[in-house]
């Protein structure tokens, strides 16, 4: 596991990155080729870490988790108000406990003002991405984020971190009524 925080990524300056963004597709060769995973929550980061971990198995990628930590403008850049070991520590607890056994994942740390702006720099062109949320009560955040990224022309893959109920709407009623009515027929009563 590799972590990279801006102060060593700052020294490409942006128009580099960018720079790298407008390769064409065809001189991308398959080591060049991440799954991208953007930060929303903890266990929604958990939940899209998992499958970013087998789509890099299959496709033969790398794991990138991008994480755009916006420093109030009070604040220098470079001084955040949560200290940037602590920030890599529980990024790195956060990968382990994604149970990724293959391959490496690359975290990038962005300091930044504003995360949009910092993500439309930093993700490739026609990037696949991985977020994770809840799906029922979806965020305001998570669906802002997911449209700007499609919006931006990036393959976006959500990924439901709520576990799944099952509800009186998803039993199998058919089978439930014919079990009972063939047990009151039979003059049982369980069911």
């Amino acid at each position: 596991m590799k972590v990279e925080t801006i102060d060593r990524l700052i020294s490409k300056s942006v128009d580099d990155f960018h720079a790298e963004c407008l390769q064409s597709p065809g001189s991308i060769s398959g080591d060049d080729l991440h799954v991208t995973v953007v930060f929303t929550t903890r266990q929604g980061t958990k939940a899209a870490l998992r499958v970013a971990g087998s789509l890099a198995k299959d496709l033969g990628a790398r794991i990138r988790l991008v994480v755009a930590e916006v420093v109030p403008f009070q604040l220098p850049l470079d001084r955040p108000p949560i200290a940037v070991d602590f920030l890599e520590r529980q990024l790195c607890e956060l990968v382990c406990a994604s149970n990724i056994r293959e391959g490496e994942v690359l975290i990038q740390l962005l300091l930044c003002r504003d995360e949009y702006e910092c993500l439309r720099r930093m993700l490739p062109r026609r990037s696949l991405v991985v977020i994770g949320g809840e799906e029922h009560w979806r965020s305001r955040r998570t669906r802002k984020l997911e449209r700007f990224l499609r919006h931006l022309g990036h393959h976006v893959i959500f990924i439901s971190s709520s576990p799944t109920k099952a509800f009186w709407r998803d039993w199998d009623w058919q089978s439930f009524l014919t079990r009972t009515f063939a047990n009151f027929g039979t003059g049982r009563t369980e069911i």
